[in-house]
């Protein structure tokens, strides 16, 4: 959190910075940080920009289940940064739908409704599962 800028504040729509939360530590135990974003006084509700933000605390669960152990070893830096810089990803993230599922240091991609198969951009990528060379 202490490295971006709280869009709140940049747009004017908050004095200052939300108020930050540890929610979970790395197993090294450095501190993940998160902002509980502010609350529009007429409607109850989280400002629209602090529910796009990143670092609001909504995100936290997500970002420790992507950071979690998985198949009992850590994913490898180069494969978690292109999840987290995946343009398919974070579209799906900010419309709710959640990361994809992840084995063995793949992505398993998004799927239409209608199809268990990757959609054709995830079946492009070299770290999903169905990559072909």
């Amino acid at each position: 959190m202490a490295k971006t800028v709280c869009k709140a504040k940049k747009i004017g729509r908050a004095k200052k910075r939300g108020k930050a939360s540890i929610e979970w530590r790395d197993e090294d135990g450095t501190p993940h940080y998160y902002c509980y974003g502010y609350v529009d006084r007429n409607t109850d509700e989280l400002l629209d920009v602090c529910i796009e933000c990143r670092d609001n605390v909504i995100f936290a669960q997500e970002d420790l289940e992507q950071s979690v152990k998985i198949g009992g070893k850590k994913l490898n830096d180069k494969f978690l940064k292109k999840i987290n810089s995946c343009g398919v990803i974070k579209k799906a993230v900010k419309e709710l739908q959640g990361y994809p599922e992840i084995e063995e240091d793949k992505c398993l991609g998004y799927s239409t409704t209608n199809d268990d198969e990757p959609i054709e951009k995830c079946k492009r990528c070299k770290f999903n599962s169905s990559y072909e060379q």
